[in-house]
């Protein structure tokens, strides 16, 4: 399995959907800095600024990032015809699938301490209060644990549309109305959380 992930990162290397990744990461803490500066009653917070970078993280962005880049992943053994060479290989199918999930659940906690970065980044030029060391690595375990239940939530669509060269797409597609649709779940139960964005 070990041998599996590194030839996984060894193949990313040579293209750019990770650097892709990273860009879409980096629109999370933007936008939430973007709602920040709109006229309102409310009072940022570093704690209240990263509420919304979650809400951004776990509705908009991260359903996409993890699906586009899982059907990359996977689908790259068929794009690139590479699949017949693997097959001769005595490595079942499901572990070599494992292996590339396992890689795509690493880049998940990898963006996610990315935009942990550029949202701290963001906050010391903002210069929301309420950022200490207890709420800022309270932001980043809430963030990284936000966005691997977003992994595990998106699991059954990655398995359902990336394992075929030609329905990957589909799967990102349903993976945006799913976020989407996220977005009514937290205005009704976190009506507090959504007040910014939905109300």
């Amino acid at each position: 399995m070990i041998d599996i992930i590194k030839t996984e990162f060894l193949k990313l290397k040579r293209y750019s959907v990770i650097k892709a990744g990273i860009i879409m990461t980096m629109l999370s803490p933007l936008l939430s800095l973007f709602y920040s500066t709109a006229n309102s009653g409310q009072t940022w917070t570093f704690d209240y600024f990263m509420q919304q970078v979650m809400i951004s993280n776990c509705t908009l962005f991260f359903p996409i990032i993890i699906a586009l880049i899982a059907g990359y992943i996977i689908t790259r053994e068929y794009t690139d015809d590479t699949m017949k060479n693997i097959i001769t290989i005595p490595i079942p199918y499901r572990q070599l699938l494992s292996g590339k999930l396992l890689v795509l659940l690493l880049l998940t906690i990898y963006f996610s301490f990315i935009g942990c970065m550029i949202a701290f980044i963001i906050n010391m030029f903002a210069e929301f209060p309420g950022a200490h060391f207890g709420n800022i690595l309270n932001m980043f375990l809430c963030v990284t644990g936000a966005n691997i239940g977003v992994y595990v939530s998106i699991l059954p669509i990655i398995l359902l549309f990336c394992c075929s060269a030609n329905n990957f797409l589909g799967g990102v597609a349903l993976a945006f109305v799913y976020g989407y649709f996220g977005t009514f779940e937290i205005s009704f139960f976190f009506p507090q959380m959504s007040d910014r964005r939905f109300g």
